[in-house]
């Protein structure tokens, strides 16, 4: 991996099915944002992977349409996964990876990679970057 962008997904409407809320109008701005900030950062994803929810996948296809990548469905991303499966799989990987995801998801998964549960703001982002000493913060980015 050169890059592994985290994204929590941006803010949702609320519902009683949790896996079907989708996107607030503010939380498509939110995302919106969010992508012209990625674009200048010249973020070029070969992935963007998402969790099946609703809100995930919107997220990650308002980011597509801004920045590329194919993109990727997996449960492994959803809040309560185990951060260690797709820790494992990026270690091996190339290019830059997105994947959009929720709480407590993300903070586990920068512990796992980086030492420290991070926090993330609905559509905020951070960049991890892999180095021979291995995997780092680079960079943190809100809405």
């Amino acid at each position: 991996m050169d890059l592994l962008v985290l994204v929590r997904h941006g803010h949702a409407r609320n519902g009683k099915n949790d896996s079907e809320r989708s996107l607030s109008d503010q939380g498509r701005e939110e995302v919106e944002s969010l992508a012209e900030k990625l674009a200048a950062r010249r973020i070029d994803p070969v992935k963007i992977i998402h969790s099946p929810k609703l809100r995930a996948m919107e997220t990650a296809q308002l980011l597509q349409r801004r920045l590329g990548g194919a993109l990727e469905v997996d449960s492994n991303v959803s809040p309560d996964s185990d951060s260690d499966v797709i820790a494992t799989d990026f270690e091996s990987a190339e290019g830059t990876f997105i994947v959009v995801s929720h709480l407590p998801f993300l903070p586990s998964l920068t512990q796992r990679l980086i030492g420290s549960a991070l926090s993330f703001s609905t559509a905020g982002a951070i960049g991890i970057e892999q180095t021979d000493a291995g995997p780092r913060l680079a960079w943190k980015e809100g809405p």
